[in-house]
């Protein structure tokens, strides 16, 4: 997932925390992750 976002552009933070989980890792970041695809930009794509 990480790999595409960059491919389309997004920059892109990925933070793999050894033995973490979604919910023990990404629940209390869900605020910071949301801000963070409210700043991205959909780029327009040419044929």
């Amino acid at each position: 997932m990480a790999e595409a976002g960059k491919k389309a552009g997004a920059d892109i933070v990925y933070v793999e925390v050894p033995g973490g989980s979604h919910v023990g890792v990404a629940a209390p970041a869900f605020a910071a992750m949301l801000d963070f695809f409210a700043r991205q930009q959909k780029r327009a794509e040419h044929p």
